[in-house]
């Protein structure tokens, strides 16, 4: 299976977003937040997250059709899912004892892969269900299970497992619910790549049938009023996501064209983003915390344009590391490791 190029670029554009949504924010005094950056933050994450949880399941799709003279890609899914999760608390500890039982991004991965992987032989419409049913849940799930934030850590008295299990499928910042719908999709997508293969023309008719049903799911999501309730507040549950979905699928669809069926190179440096993906996503909460807040104290003291030029200069830096890695294959990253493990 040849290397999908504009998938690497995807990734890239996930990071960029993460480092410009996550870091800005907290660099920057909140006059400055609310006068100069809130609604681009808000659009970044709008965009973003679900851009990451498709890449997520275009991965495996692809990871699927690689392992398949193996014979061992259930092995290597329980193994990958169950090191992940592990890898979560064990990060914790390290990182944030105070927070071990802290469900970050890797947890939701490791179950969302698990369930792909028996929904992976399911048709395409079988699982566009799922996705529905999963969106049009969400809300009545949260109210089931109690919607929180920042409730479950190992100090908190009132700790148990239900309480755990509960926020794991809805509390954000990393529900498995709804996200996992996004992951679905990409299967989906992943699928169909798998497919397109070494067909140009294949590929153009790729592009086209993203951009439909990119437009479909725009449309639906547009036509239903649940869409004018606050969408900073929540624009991650319900008919919203298929606001977001359609938003995923121009994106793909052009990168596609442009990096896979036209051959060209222009986001190139996203790719180097993209190999250390899931290695910056867990580790750069710590970083912005002990680092810049800790050590530079630059928490909400920053107007916009330092908190600009040092996010312009992280990048670089950031950047250069990767290429340097990219020499080494990028040992010792999470993917590494995971790879390694499973």
């Amino acid at each position: 299976m040849r290397r999908i190029k504009s998938l690497d670029s995807f990734r890239g554009l996930v990071i960029s977003f993460m480092l410009i949504g996550h870091y800005a924010p907290s660099w920057m005094t909140l006059e400055t937040f609310i006068s100069y950056f809130s609604n681009v933050n808000l659009v970044l994450g709008f965009i973003g997250i679900p851009i990451f949880w498709t890449i997520v399941g275009i991965s495996f799709s692809l990871s699927k059709e690689r392992r398949k003279l193996q014979g061992d890609f259930k092995k290597h899914i329980y193994k990958r899912g169950l090191i992940l999760i592990c890898l979560n608390f064990l990060l914790n500890i390290i990182f944030s004892f105070k927070q071990v039982w802290t469900y970050e991004v890797l947890v939701p991965i490791g179950i969302s892969q698990i369930v792909c992987y028996h929904l992976r032989e399911k048709s395409n419409p079988f699982k566009i269900f799922v996705i529905f049913l999963i969106i049009l849940s969400v809300p009545f799930l949260r109210d089931y299970f109690n919607y929180q934030i920042e409730l479950f850590t190992i100090v908190n008295p009132i700790w148990d497992f239900g309480t755990f299990f509960r926020g794991m499928i809805v509390n954000m910042p990393f529900a498995v619910f709804p996200y996992i719908s996004y992951m679905i999709l990409g299967t989906i997508i992943g699928d169909e790549l798998v497919k397109v293969k070494f067909d140009k023309n294949m590929g153009v008719k790729f592009c086209h049938k993203l951009l439909i049903y990119g437009v479909i799911s725009l449309l639906i999501g547009l036509s239903f009023s649940i869409f004018n309730l606050p969408i900073r507040q929540r624009y991650e549950e319900g008919l919203h996501i298929l606001i977001t979905t359609g938003i995923v699928m121009f994106i793909f669809s052009g990168l596609y064209w442009l990096e896979d069926v036209q051959a060209r190179n222009i986001f190139h440096v996203l790719t180097y983003y993209g190999q250390i993906a899931l290695t910056f996503l867990f580790l750069h909460y710590f970083i912005n915390v002990y680092i810049f807040n800790y050590i530079f104290e630059v928490s909400q003291n920053l107007s916009i344009y330092p908190s600009l030029i040092l996010i312009i200069f992280i990048c670089l830096v950031l950047w250069i590391m990767a290429k340097i890695w990219a020499r080494y294959n990028y040992k010792f990253s999470l993917d590494w490791i995971v790879r390694k493990l499973s």
